[in-house]
């Protein structure tokens, strides 16, 4: 992105500037000539005007060091504390047999060779799995299509083609288990039905999360890798993960809570302190929440 327009901007005024939740996607520390100066501009006038940047993880922190930017502090996502605490995660949900909700990623309907692309295409087909209750779209237009009513017979056998089945049996899968929320707190209600959630989406977990239900996240870039670090997300990469083994077992067996507290602890205390020394009112507290409306309550 560009922010020329933005920083020039900004740069008439002295009015304190705050960025939340600053990331990189998929580059490293020898990338950063590629970077506009409309954006190295940008992040350096928010450094100056600003406690510091909040960023995503770790590598990021590298990359914003590489540029000279040295006021940098590692949150992880600020969406982890919708509920204005740190979420609580049910462990004892962890019971077999799982209710597991699914998501994967991809961006297009064509079905690619690059490796992370055919491992995605793998974990959409679990839908298959008699375990996986619910799954949730958010940018696959044909899925949507379908669970729109909407979808035409290019869809229907593209779909087919991806997903190695039958049309009117994928299609009753999708019916059947598929999901697309427009509303954080419908997501949130839907996924509370579940014992486990399982996928490669970012914010699949966190819903999950707030939902106080347990994630296995299958990372598959930078993105994911250093998000799942920074906030303590069970996780695993996605090459790791056998698809042709049972998920119940391999969620149970990858699922470490044991950095999620400390992480979360820790990042919403550094979201308090940056908030404090801008001046900025807010109503976060580090504890953790364990008081959730029942699920009718949330659907609108």
């Amino acid at each position: 992105f560009k922010f020329d327009g933005l920083v020039e901007q900004l740069e008439k005024t002295q009015i304190p500037v705050m960025m939340l939740g600053v990331g990189i996607h998929d580059m490293n520390t020898s990338m950063v000539s590629d970077i506009p100066q409309s954006t190295v501009r940008l992040l350096k006038l928010i450094e100056e005007r600003s406690p510091a940047l909040s960023v995503r993880g770790e590598r990021t922190a590298e990359v914003l060091n590489k540029l000279g930017i040295k006021k940098v502090v590692v949150t992880g996502c600020p969406s982890m504390f919708y509920h204005n605490q740190v979420p609580y995660i049910d462990e004892s949900r962890l019971q077999s047999p799982l209710s597991i909700g699914l998501s994967a990623t991809r961006y297009s309907d064509d079905i690619s060779c690059v490796e992370h692309e055919v491992l995605q295409r793998e974990l959409y087909k679990q839908i298959r799995s008699d375990a996986v209750k619910l799954m949730y779209f958010q940018s696959e237009q044909s899925e949507l299509a379908i669970l729109d009513g909407i979808a035409s017979s290019c869809d229907e056998v593209r779909l087919a083609k991806y997903y190695d089945e039958d049309v009117d049996k994928i299609l009753d899968r999708i019916k059947i288990k598929g999901r697309y929320h427009t509303t954080v707190t419908n997501w949130i209600a839907d996924s509370r039905r579940l014992s486990a959630y399982l996928g490669s989406r970012i914010h699949g977990a966190v819903a999950s999360i707030l939902s106080s239900v347990p994630p296995l996240l299958l990372t598959h870039d930078v993105r994911t890798e250093e998000l799942a670090a920074a906030m303590g997300v069970p996780s695993l990469e996605i090459s790791k993960f056998n698809f042709s083994a049972d998920l119940e077992g391999q969620i149970l067996e990858h699922m470490d809570l044991s950095l999620f507290y400390p992480a979360a602890k820790s990042n919403i205390k550094k979201f308090m302190s940056l908030y404090e020394a801008m001046g900025i009112p807010h109503n976060l507290k580090n504890q953790i929440s364990g008081q959730f409306m029942p699920y009718d309550a949330f659907i609108e």
